[in-house]
């Protein structure tokens, strides 16, 4: 389950670039005024990428993929690369690489 400011979706691809928002390829704007700035993702279970402009992403769960330009990442695990422009990182342990340039990376148990 994939929850974008409140709205719920289903998916293993998440994608928001501007006010731009896709759920596994598939446009889905229908749910967002054009001023829309700020996607805060909450995802329960495993997901493969997220990629997001501006907002928070927590999943609960694992990741393959996940990358934000302004915002905290909170994941399990991330079985591949994150990065985050400014915001912190937050995880069990990353596979691959980890990179914030305004923030901190930590692995702890979550």
């Amino acid at each position: 389950m994939i929850k974008i400011n409140g709205n719920t979706y289903s998916g293993k691809n998440i994608s928001i670039s501007g006010n731009n928002v896709y759920i596994d390829g598939s446009l889905i704007n229908e749910d967002y005024n054009k001023d829309q700035k700020v996607f805060n993702i909450t995802v329960t279970g495993d997901v493969e990428t997220i990629k997001n402009d501006n907002g928070d992403i927590t999943v609960n769960g694992n990741c393959k993929f996940v990358s934000n330009k302004n915002g905290n990442i909170k994941c399990k695990d991330i079985e591949g690369e994150v990065t985050n422009k400014n915001g912190d990182i937050k995880c069990n342990k990353i596979t691959g690489d980890a990179s914030t340039k305004n923030g901190d990376i930590s692995k702890r148990l979550i």
